[in-house]
């Protein structure tokens, strides 16, 4: 300790210098998640197709995707690709149910994620994922509760949404510019029973690599 400052070993600041987020000709690994959302009509659709469009084309917005560029990782970026997920967000409000019973948050999700419906991933030309229903692909995360309602029924609210574990890969690396996409394909279309639009998302988890700053 010398004039109330701690004194770091060489050796110690030379290898912390590895973790700075500006460091010349380093490549930088971290924990990201690539999300892209889309509408699902009240009517349903047979076809998605997701990470085709970067932050501000094609109508997203970065709270819809957070894709660096279009269907791909631009060079010097890659990305290994670990995990996937499938998002259904009802768009319905939270109903009720009892003696006039209303088609529900839940209702939509059920519909969706268990109708007959393929989600599948393909890198380059190649499919690496090909999985059914859409329910086999949970989310980790999601919104849940129950509230007593004051009717001759007594039911419950409800909220609904698809839990488990996440769907994960042996690993997989995209490299740089490579073409990607995910693909929700439905048997025929499938109708939210609340008639009411909701959200279709699909999400890839994994190892992002770029260089520092």
């Amino acid at each position: 300790m010398a004039d109330g400052n701690l004194q770091v070993a060489p050796k110690l600041l030379d290898a912390l210098s590895a973790y700075g987020v500006v460091a010349a000709n380093v490549v930088e690994a971290h924990p990201q998640v690539f999300f892209d959302y889309q509408a699902y009509p009240a009517a349903g659709g047979l076809s998605f197709t997701f990470f085709q469009n970067a932050i501000g084309q094609g109508g997203y917005t970065q709270g819809t995707t957070n894709m660096p560029a279009q269907g791909l990782f631009p060079n010097p970026q890659r990305f290994l690709w670990t995990a996937t997920e499938l998002v259904f967000i009802p768009g319905a409000t939270v109903a009720v149910t009892g003696a006039a019973k209303t088609k529900t948050r839940m209702d939509d999700t059920i519909a969706v994620l268990t109708a007959p419906a393929t989600a599948v991933i393909v890198v380059n030309t190649k499919e690496y994922l090909r999985e059914a229903p859409l329910a086999a692909l949970p989310c980790t995360w999601g919104v849940t509760g129950g509230m007593a309602i004051a009717d001759t029924a007594a039911d419950l609210g409800a909220f609904g949404d698809s839990r488990g574990d996440l769907r994960r890969t042996s690993g997989q690396l995209i490299p740089s510019n490579m073409a990607f996409k995910g693909v929700v394909t439905f048997d025929a279309k499938v109708a939210t029973p609340s008639t009411v639009a909701g959200t279709i998302g699909m999400r890839m988890y994994g190892i992002w690599y770029q260089l520092a700053q």
